[in-house]
């Protein structure tokens, strides 16, 4: 534990001339909300996260710390670990801003328990979102698997749109919502075949 711990400090130190990206969802959010529009604050910061998941697979290749990864005392898959726990810890940080925010804009009387329940979702399918972004970066890397960050957040607004077209979308929601035992199951599950696979490609890879 002490180990996956270090390498989640390690991946903040790695980051740390990019961490002001981190907060821009924050900014924009914010200046967005004293110009009085509706956006939704969680929806609109954990989507901008998902382009920040390359800063730290492009700093390890700027540095070239695979070299080092190669010759250190350290298993593969702490860092792996250290590395799905990082991104966690920002998009909690993340989750939480924008919900202290969204409650302190918001025009409407917020129920406090709906609001949560919808949160937790989106919180939930950015999860999945990166579980499906990472194995691809550790296997094709930056340059190569840049466009890997994109396709899952276009495949989800193709989804929806097609939900919506089909008049589905709403029964959906309230399906989710009735079972929403379901949301963080399978989000474990996918975060767990997600680490597995990331840790199987890396253990292959030769520096």
């Amino acid at each position: 534990m002490k180990d996956i711990l270090n390498a989640l400090r390690f991946n903040f130190i790695l980051v740390k001339p990019y961490l002001r990206y981190y907060l821009l969802g924050f900014v924009v959010v914010f200046f967005f909300k004293i110009m009085g529009s509706e956006i939704d604050a969680v929806s609109f910061m954990l989507f901008m996260l998902l382009s920040t998941h390359l800063y730290p697979f492009q700093l390890e290749e700027k540095n070239d710390l695979y070299r080092l990864y190669g010759i250190a005392p350290i298993k593969r898959s702490v860092l792996i670990f250290g590395r799905y726990l990082f991104i966690i810890v920002i998009s909690l940080i993340d989750w939480l801003l924008a919900m202290m925010m969204e409650y302190a804009f918001s025009k409407s009387t917020i129920i406090i328990s709906d609001y949560l329940i919808s949160s937790l979702f989106i919180f939930s399918i950015f999860l999945i979102l990166t579980a499906f972004e990472i194995p691809g970066l550790y296997k094709l890397g930056v340059i190569k698997g840049r466009w890997i960050v994109y396709v899952p957040l276009v495949l989800m607004f193709i989804i929806v749109f097609l939900a919506d077209a089909f008049q589905i979308l709403e029964s959906a929601m309230h399906w989710i919502t009735a079972n929403f035992w379901l949301v963080p199951t399978v989000t474990i599950i996918v975060l767990s075949l997600s680490i597995s696979l990331s840790v199987r490609i890396f253990n292959r890879k030769e520096f």
